[in-house]
């Protein structure tokens, strides 16, 4: 049986320079802890499966000492550069460089195999291979990389743009905004947004999942304002509200939830037209708020 446990733990940016107390802290009083929690369950903690690392700006890991390492049931554990939690990597800086990196090098293997098959297959079978295999490796967890560096969303969109050569196919040279306007596929850097604005959709009129829902917050204004009765968020600096305040106010209004189920289902398969087309005459509505959020977003 495998159990899989993560724990974080946040400091202030003054602590780091006595990174080596609160590393002695660590394995005193939460490793142990956990080891102690799994072997009254019956479990058993794998040191040689186990990982650690240190958050922080390059200025203050520079700083900080963390040759040490933590131990973690009764053996001694060397910080690592980069972390895995379930597929996704996350390097010391948080720059998801490395995690981008590997979506790169993956995909364009799986696009030089769809390349050398394509000649023996139909347009829609190809078409069906590049959603599944590459498509799903861009959007798999995408929505962390909002915020992340135009160079990682150039590189991500490269690769998009190369997919959408090989299914059409179409020369190099020819414009790859086109092409995916042809096969209905948003940009990379919109389906983070379209992703992010689902899920805060989803929970401000379902309330689920309960730890995002409990997060957001109705801007209310000190005084009367106009904005006051919008439905906009307090925008703390977040992803989330920030693209929910720039959706239009069409859309934010939509809060009944056969609108909302319409808007899941939809952004499950955001890179075809048949979802939206599938819908009778009494949908129409609903067809409505589609095409006004993927104009919204297909901008290139």
């Amino acid at each position: 049986m495998s159990v899989f446990t993560s724990m974080l733990m946040i400091f202030k940016p003054t602590l780091l320079s006595s990174l080596s107390v609160l590393i002695v802290c660590l394995s005193w009083f939460c490793t142990d802890d956990i080891t102690h929690w799994f072997l009254e369950n019956g479990l058993l903690l794998n040191p040689s499966k186990s990982e650690a690392v240190v958050f922080g700006t390059a200025s203050r890991l520079r700083s900080a000492d963390t040759t040490g390492g933590v131990k973690v049931a009764g053996t001694g554990l060397q910080f690592s550069d980069t972390v895995k939690l379930l597929g996704f990597e996350l390097d010391q800086a948080l720059s998801l460089d490395r995690h981008v990196s590997s979506i790169v090098s993956s995909c364009n293997f799986h696009i030089r195999a769809l390349r050398h098959i394509h000649p023996h297959l139909t347009f829609d079978a190809v078409k069906s291979v590049a959603v599944s295999i590459i498509g799903v490796r861009l959007d798999y967890c995408n929505s962390l990389l909002h915020g992340t560096s135009q160079r990682n969303f150039d590189r991500l969109q490269h690769v998009q743009n190369s997919v959408a050569r090989v299914v059409t196919p179409a020369p190099r040279r020819s414009s790859a905004t086109d092409l995916r306007r042809q096969l209905h596929w948003l940009p990379v850097r919109q389906r983070v947004s379209f992703k992010l604005g689902t899920i805060t959709f989803r929970a401000i009129h379902t309330g689920t999942p309960t730890y995002l829902a409990c997060e957001l917050h109705w801007h209310q204004p000190l005084r009367a304002l106009r904005s006051g009765t919008t439905t906009t968020l307090h925008r703390p600096h977040a992803s989330a509200q920030a693209i929910w305040n720039n959706i239009p106010a069409s859309i934010r209004d939509s809060a009944t939830l056969v609108t909302c189920t319409v808007l899941k289902h939809i952004s499950s398969t955001p890179h075809t037209r048949h979802a939206t087309s599938s819908m009778g005459a009494s949908d129409s509505l609903f067809h409505d708020i589609w095409r006004k959020l993927k104009k919204f977003m297909l901008t290139d």
